[in-house]
């Protein structure tokens, strides 16, 4: 069957699969950029009420910073400082 298919009907195929490959990667993209900022803004929230009615300081976010780096260790940006920048 593929020697029946000529070059230009091979390259068509080819050309269509690369472009869905790629325009769903930028979707996939875009989907997970949105969620990790939901991510941050629900964990700033959380961080800002806490910080706020209860007074922790900077023990609590070392504290925080330690096990979710432990919990998450192939993940970056959970050091004290990004915890404070976020809130």
């Amino acid at each position: 069957m593929f020697n029946k298919i000529n070059h230009n009907q091979y390259s068509d195929i080819l050309r269509y699969i690369v472009t869905e490959i790629k325009s769903t990667r930028v979707v996939i993209a875009h989907r997970i950029n949105s969620a990790m900022m939901q991510m941050y803004w629900n964990i700033s929230k959380r961080l800002s009420v806490e910080k706020l009615e209860k007074g922790y300081g900077s023990n609590i976010v070392k504290r925080l910073s330690s096990d979710l780096q432990q919990e998450f260790p192939d993940t970056t940006g959970f050091s004290p400082r990004n915890l404070y920048a976020i809130v």
